[in-house]
């Protein structure tokens, strides 16, 4: 059966022990610029709203989520069942990085969906034992132009369910047009013209670009 687990990183283990956080236990293999950057996983975004404006925002949210948790749920079906009769990964549903994770989805596209306050990943970008998001046990960094380390895909996915929650019902037209935007400036559909890829893509990340004066 396909396990609900709670925070499976930064939490607790499936047998109750601590688990490692993000970073946590990998300075040999990071510099301290990377420790810096995944040290800030599960900080980034906390606080930025108080808690009226977030229970508005996940309400306002609350179609998409619906959408996501429908998708998400349906690609958990097929892996159940790719699960028990193909030997491929068992997938998983948590709470974690203001969203429902849906994870080893193969709903999860050419990486991952976030559809309202859900994100569906192809493999788990939570699980240190999977090579698609992680080397040697370490999370891979997005790759970022400027002379510093980038930041986790969780962390880019994450300002996506932000976004969600200000654009509300206009979050997935707005995502469709920024996307063929970039695809008629001859990028693909993360390109720079795409104006909701631009914040998550930044270093840090962010729902938005930043404006500066």
């Amino acid at each position: 059966m396909a396990r609900v687990l709670d925070d499976p990183v930064l939490g607790q283990a499936i047998d109750g022990s601590p688990s490692l956080g993000l970073g946590e236990g990998f300075g040999p293999l990071l510099s301290p610029g990377e420790q810096a950057v995944l040290a800030q996983a599960p900080k980034l975004g906390a606080g930025r709203t108080s808690p009226v404006q977030d229970a508005i925002g996940k309400v306002w949210n609350g179609p998409n989520t619906a959408l996501g948790a429908i998708y998400g749920g349906l690609g958990m079906g097929a892996g159940e069942i790719a699960h028990i009769f193909a030997g491929a990964p068992e997938p998983k549903v948590f709470l974690r990085d203001n969203a429902l994770q849906f994870t080893n989805n193969p709903f999860g596209g050419v990486g991952a969906i976030t559809l309202g306050n859900t994100t569906t990943w192809k493999g788990d970008p939570y699980d240190p034992s999977d090579k698609e998001w992680h080397d040697h046990r370490v999370p891979r960094l997005e790759p970022h132009p400027a002379d510093r380390p980038g930041h986790t895909y969780p962390q880019h996915e994450t300002e996506h369910t932000y976004q969600g929650e200000q654009l509300g019902p206009l979050y997935l037209p707005s995502n469709l047009v920024g996307g063929l935007n970039a695809m008629f400036n001859g990028e693909d559909w993360h390109g720079s013209h795409n104006w909701n890829e631009i914040g998550p893509s930044s270093n840090p990340p962010s729902a938005w670009p930043k404006v500066t004066p």
